[in-house]
């Protein structure tokens, strides 16, 4: 600046000079010109400390003379002027390399030692990069420093804490150098680990700490084992033992061993002696053993005291001395019960006394080593059970001994203790025979079928009774005489299980509620066939929730003027198969009815006589008891033999035009589940027009029917599974007999059918109407247990639980879409102690399908318990929800150990289905889909082996038994098995089942096989048949047409009436057939003869038919069925005279020619001069060669007028009858026509006799009255084969097969066949399947045959 002070700028910067002092470690700069007037000097010092700058000026720079500056100095530096003091600290942070340690823990060494809970500290000191000091100001503020004692090794234990890092406490002590305070608590080895911000200081690396136990404190000391939780200490007799451990207040053990501590003992149980005196001894490793003696068993107290300190460091602990091991000479039996004996087939018990060699009771396990083998003899060779031992409840030292013995006799205990024989062993045992089995109840059924007679206990079945009742059957072998007559001719009895007799009741039975039934003596004993056989009398109860029956009345809605009634209430269910009383009853319109109500009394009366005081179902009133004009209501009570009764009404008007005579004959009710088909047939005939009032034209010969839903849901086509099962309906809606498939009516629906029958002739005004109600329930799930009902499986095998649930009904929503099936799944325990509590299972081990909606649950190996039994239910449930939509699924597993693990080559390649190296094997069954079956049908089983350990399947071998049921003696199943026992399949044939009983079948694997030890078990209830009907057959009285009587036929009405079944077990349905004896090889003269069932109609709901029946005897049987497949059959022997011979007598029969064999003569194949006949070996005595008139005015009177009112199995039974006389297999060969060559010409139906061919067009007409009946008729099993057997006689004769007979033939038997195989392959189609009863592949054989001959013989060519 000037002198005025401005600022003047120098030209360079060298105008101005600067000097530092001191100026070693100092580097300077130039000088540097920074604005006007001034300029800039820097240096930088590495040394912290004062120094002085002497800056200098110069007027006219490096060539003038320097001089300190003037101006303000007094303001900023030395007080000479020119000088500046400037103050150097060192850097603001120290550097880790540089810190150095001024104190360590221990001077002058690299190790330092402190006690226990003292403080160790080390001290450090900052410096920087260049070796300064680093000093705290408030301003830096202080160094990061942190540090921490990390373990290297713990010398010794801790009872308090685990050795762990120490972290230390930093203290600045602001003059650049820190402590680090550390206090460790635990005994150890420890390193100093330092760091300054973060990195670790060099200068500590390797510092290490000692740290050693503190002074004893005695508060302080424990125990090994740890006293104050230890609750057993030893057994008498053995010295007891505990070490004590000195430690200092920290829990370190003081090792020193210069302590001395006193045990004595306080308390101890009376008269309890002491070996060896209390005693502490120190150990090298600084602990102390205390020791003492006790000889008797009990609670002692101890007390240890510190004679350092005299402070007690246990005061009063109790201990507990056991027993020691049991000693055989010390061990006794006694106490009430089994000791000396009991009764075969009861559990007896004993006590045993288990005590030690001091006399102890043993209470620790004291069944150790004991084993109670029972002997058959003294010499104690033969063993045959063992006693199951347990601890006694509430008592020390003491057994229960528990044994059954099942059969009678001397028995000895060969009681031992670790394999020596106790004391005064072996033990005599007496057994005597155990009580008689007793019938806890026998009560009617609620179906009123039967009495079940239930026992106490499960029993031998009578089967140990031998020579008591040798050649003795049916109920005669298990009830007294008396009672024998009272359940009626025929009843019987059948053991539903080991603990219930059902006594099914036969004709004529007169027990009611309140009787009593005895049993015969000396028959049935208790399971094992060692107890008093059962005996004595006991009163029949009334079913605690009787069914009672419900009444059905079927009658024609009108009437003509010409026409009677019939009342029929035989198809009216309930009374359990035996008769029931049907009282009528009737109330008129527009008269007093006195008249009617007279003759109907008169006929219940005299049907009550005829039937020797049995009321019948059917009552028949003539015309002339009721009035044109009048409407009648009749009422039928029917009551059963326990008092049970229903009423049901229904009117019938007496019209003076003529009305179809319509009715249903199944009853104006029918109960239905959407799974099944429908079939309602009706009754329908033309009017009478056997009085004045009526002229046959009025009545004309045909009826049309209209079936229609007249109240419920429309049904359309969608309706429908298919088109397929639409035209079947749709077919039937213009025939007397509706049908509907199944899964087709809505379930929890209820519809109105209305059959209106119309007379062909005037159809708008004489016609009649029926009403039937359909009443549609859901059918119950089916359940389709794919892994056994009880499962015997391995406890390192996985366990799969799987049902495959099946709905009947093929619920869907309103979209189409199926609905979908839960499960619920859920399990329980089943051991004798644990029934019914929760299985606990592992939550690790338990698979989220068992808690999700699935069917299929896999638990993994180990997951079970083994020697556990448990009860794994699933409940399987499907909208909607009504009608037993919900079903619960038990399955039974008791788990094992594997006694002998299989090792598998690890590089075998096995073939076994879903095998697994790494799994143990498991054994499942598939049984029924419900566990239900019908003894009519084959039993089909299948066994499973899982993981069979083997390549070979046959390794994991399986053989069958049968443990529950009337199979279960020796050889039985293997003789009712079609496969074998020792297969995976087990086929049981139909009719070897005992219907009513309960079945357990087992699979296990064979002893020498992968399987060996694993059982599971497929139950199967037998479901009984319908019973107690019969069949009645009488003549039709038709006043209408002539008598068939000089054509050898005759129509019957064939009733089956009182069949009775469990309520759940209709509807019922009727198979009607013809029993015919026939050559099982007809071109063998000696095959044997056998019996084949002709079907006389279609599977049906109505019991009755009406039966075309050429000359001869005929044995009728009806097949009545239930919903569920089990059948009953009843026959009736019908004899029709043959047709008269006319007068003069025909010639007789030429003899049989050479060549008679039927194929030649089918094929056409020549015959020598003097074979021709035109006689028929089986036609009547009049009929000579063919009679056209004869074969057309059958046609007429019979088949004619089946067809006009659809009566379909009239129809075919009418052309049976027809093609029986007019369609017999010739017994010679076919002439030749007269001048051909027999040598070049073979054609058989070349050029033959006109009346032939007049009869083949008859012929025709009987082929189209059974395509008329196979189009309009649902095909049943029956149904089919019936029309199959009609057109295998009709095409017997090849000279007849003309005018399309072949054609029609041909295409009723492929298009059947076709149906035949579609529905055996797929269900859903609900047609038939061939009977194997029923001889169809006879009749088809047969018609084949035919029709081909037919052809090749030059026959009808139409049917190519």
């Amino acid at each position: 600046r000037d002198e005025n002070g401005a600022p003047r700028s120098p030209p360079t910067a060298d105008y101005f000079r600067a000097s530092v002092f001191p100026s070693a470690g100092v580097t300077t700069s130039n000088v540097t010109l920074t604005a006007q007037g001034r300029v800039a000097f820097e240096f930088i010092a590495t040394r912290a400390g004062e120094y002085s700058v002497l800056v200098e000026y110069s007027p006219t720079g490096t060539s003038g003379t320097y001089s300190p500056l003037g101006g303000n100095w007094d303001s900023v530096g030395d007080v000479d002027a020119g000088y500046v003091r400037v103050l150097v600290r060192s850097a603001t942070r120290a550097n880790a390399a540089n810190v150095t340690v001024i104190k360590a823990f221990d001077a002058g060494s690299s190790e330092g030692s402190v006690s226990a809970g003292t403080a160790a500290t080390v001290r450090l000191a900052s410096v920087d990069e260049h070796g300064n000091r680093v000093t705290h100001t408030g301003a830096m503020g202080a160094e990061a420093y942190a540090g921490l004692l990390r373990p290297v090794s713990s010398d010794a234990d801790n009872v308090n804490s685990v050795i762990r890092e120490v972290a230390g406490a930093l203290v600045d002590n602001e003059d650049g150098t820190y402590d680090l305070n550390f206090v460790p608590t635990v005994a150890g080895t420890y390193e100093l680990v330092a760091t300054l911000g973060g990195v670790e200081i060099a200068a500590t690396s390797g510092v290490v700490v000692k740290v050693r136990h503190a002074e004893v404190f005695a508060l302080a000391t424990t125990f090994n084992p740890t006293l104050d939780v230890c609750e057993y200490m030893g057994v008498g007799g053995e010295i007891f033992e505990f070490l004590v451990q000195a430690r200092d207040a920290f829990g370190n053990l003081h090792d020193d061993g210069d302590e001395k501590f006193t045990l004595s003992v306080t308390d101890s149980p009376a008269d309890a002696v002491t070996i060896k005196s209390p005693a502490v001894v120190a150990n090298p490793n600084g602990t102390y053993t205390a020791t003492f003696t006790p000889y008797t068993s009990g609670d002692y107290s101890l007390k240890v005291t510190h004679e350092g300190s005299g402070l007690t460091l246990l005061n009063d602990f109790k201990i507990a001395v056991a027993s020691g091991k049991a000693d055989k000479d010390r061990v006794t039996l006694g106490g009430a019960g089994g000791f000396h004996g009991g009764k075969a087939g009861v559990a007896q018990s004993f006590t045993v006394y288990v005590r030690d060699a001091y006399d102890n009771p043993v209470a620790s396990n004291p069944a150790d080593g004991i084993a109670m083998p029972v002997y058959s003899d003294e010499s104690l060779a033969t063993k045959i059970t063992e006693c199951v031992l347990a601890e006694t409840p509430g008592e020390v030292g003491q057994l229960t001994a528990t044994y059954t013995i099942t059969d009678t006799g001397t028995y000895w205990i060969g009681a031992t203790l670790r394999g020596a024989l106790i004391a005064a062993a072996p033990f005599k045992l007496e057994i005597a025979p155990a009580a008689a089995p007793n019938i806890t109840s026998a009560t009617v059924s609620s179906s009123l079928m039967r009495i079940d007679a239930a026992f106490d206990v499960a029993t031998d079945r009578g089967a140990g009774a031998g020579t008591n009742v040798a050649g003795v059957v049916g109920c005669a072998r298990y009830l007294a005489a008396d009672t024998v007559s009272d359940v009626g001719s025929g009843a019987e009895c059948v053991w539903a299980n080991a603990k219930t007799l059902s006594i099914y009741f036969g004709k004529n039975a007169t027990i009611r509620p309140g009787d009593f039934i005895s049993l015969s003596t000396n028959v049935i004993k208790s399971a094992d066939g060692n107890s008093h056989a059962a005996s004595g009398s006991y009163v029949v109860r009334a079913p605690p929730t009787p069914t009672p029956p419900e009444a059905r009345l079927s009658v024609p809605d009108r009437v003509g003027p010409c026409d009677g009634v019939v009342l029929d209430a035989s198809q009216s269910r309930g009374g359990g198969g035996r008769p029931m009383e049907f009282r009528y009853s009737v109330v008129a319109t527009a008269t007093d009815g006195s008249a009617v109500a007279d003759a109907l009394g008169a006929a219940v009366s005299a049907a009550e006589v005829a039937g020797g005081g049995v009321t019948n179902p059917v009552i028949s009133l003539e015309s002339a008891h009721l009035e044109p004009g009048v409407s009648y209501t009749f009422t039928v009570k029917v009551t059963d033999f326990t008092g049970g009764y229903s009423t049901a009404s229904a009117t019938v008007a007496k019209s003076v035009y003529p009305m179809p005579i319509s009715k249903i004959s199944s009853g104006r009710t029918y109960t239905a589940t959407r799974s099944h088909a429908v079939t309602i047939e009706g009754d329908v005939q033309l009017p009478s027009v056997a009085c004045d009032a009526i002229k046959g034209t009025e009545v004309g010969d045909g009826i049309d029917y209209r079936w229609s839903i007249v109240e419920g849901p429309i049904l359309v086509e969608e309706n429908f599974q298919s088109a397929h099962h639409f035209e079947l309906h749709a077919r039937t809606l213009t025939t007397r007999s509706l049908y509907i498939p199944p899964r087709t009516l809505e379930p929890d629906a209820v519809y109105k059918w209305r059959l209106r029958s119309s007379l062909r002739v005037n159809p708008r005004a004489f016609f009649s109407d029926q009403i039937v109600t359909v009443r549609v329930s859901s059918s119950p799930i089916v359940p389709n247990l794919l892994t056994g009902d009880h499962r015997t499986v391995f406890a390192d095998a996985p366990l799969a639980l799987e049902v495959a649930p099946e709905d009947p009904d093929d619920a869907r929503d309103t979209q189409g879409a199926a609905f979908p099936f839960t499960y619920v799944w859920s399990c329980k325990l089943l051991e004798t102690d644990q029934i019914g509590e929760s299985c606990d299972l592992p939550p690790d081990k338990t698979p989220g399908s068992y808690h999700l909606s699935e069917p299929r649950v896999v638990f993994p190996p180990g997951a079970l318990t083994p020697g556990r039994t448990y009860e794994f239910s699933v409940r399987v449930a499907r909208e909607p929800v009504a009608g037993g939509r919900k079903v619960d699924v038990p399955m039974r597993v008791t788990v094992v150990e594997r006694t002998n693990s299989t090792t598998t080559n690890s590089t075998t390649t096995t073939t076994a289905t879903n095998s697994s190296l790494n799994n143990a094997p498991a054994l499942r069954v598939v049984g029924t889909p419900t566990g239900v079956w019908s003894a009519s049908r084959r039993l089909n089983l299948f066994a499973y082996v899982d993981d069979c350990p083997g390549p070979d399947p046959a390794s994991c071998a399986v053989a069958w038994t049968c443990v529950e049921g009337d199979l279960a003696a020796d050889g039985a199943l293997a003789a009712a098995a079609l496969t074998g026992v020792n297969r995976s399949v087990l086929s049981i044939d139909r009719g070897a089942l005992t219907e009513g009983m309960s079945y357990t079948f087992r699979a296990s694997g064979v002893s020498w096989g992968g399987a060996a030890n694993l059982t599971a078990d497929a139950a199967v209830v037998v479901n009984a048949a319908p019973r107690g009907g019969t069949l009645e057959v009488a003549a039709v009285e038709d006043a209408d047409v002539r008598p068939f009587a000089d054509i050898g036929v005759q129509k019957f009405l064939a009733r089956a009436v009182g069949f009775a079944d469990d309520p759940d077990h209709y509807p019922l349905t009727y198979e009607f057939f013809k029993k015919t004896n026939v050559t099982v090889d007809v071109t063998d003269p000696n095959s044997n003869i056998t019996t084949v069932r002709d079907p006389l109609g279609a599977t049906q709901t109505a019991n009755n038919i009406v039966l075309i029946l050429g000359p001869g005897r005929h044995e009728i049987e009806t097949r009545v069925t239930d919903r569920h497949g089990a059948s009953a059959v009843a026959t009736a022997t019908v004899v029709v005279a043959p047709a008269p011979v006319p007068s003069p007598p025909p010639m007789p029969p030429p003899p049989m020619p050479e060549f008679s064999g039927r194929r030649k003569l089918l094929a056409g194949v020549e015959a020598d001069a003097g074979d021709e006949t035109y006689y028929l070996s089986n036609q009547p005595p009049y009929t000579r060669g063919y009679n056209a008139t004869t074969a057309a005015r059958f046609f007429e009177t019979l088949v004619a007028p089946s067809v006009a009112i659809g009566a379909h199995s009239q129809i075919v039974q009418a052309a049976d009858a027809y093609a029986r006389v007019f369609a017999v297999e010739p017994s010679g060969v076919l002439p030749q026509p007269a001048g051909t060559d027999p040598q070049t010409t073979s054609n058989a139906c070349v050029d033959e006799d006109p009346d032939a061919l007049d009869v083949a067009t008859q012929h025709a007409r009987v082929a189209a009255a059974l395509a008329t009946a196979r189009d309009a008729t649902p095909r049943t099993n029956a149904g089919v084969n019936q029309l199959w057997c009609a057109s295998a006689v009709l095409s017997t004769d090849p000279r007849l097969v003309r005018a399309g007979v072949g054609r029609d033939l041909m295409h009723a038997l492929v298009a059947d066949a076709r149906e035949l195989a579609l529905s055996s392959r797929d269900k859903s189609r609900d047609g038939p399947v061939a009977d194997p009863d029923s001889g169809v592949l006879r009749c088809v054989t047969e018609l084949v045959s035919n029709l081909l001959a037919a052809r090749v013989g030059g026959g009808d060519a139409g049917f190519d």
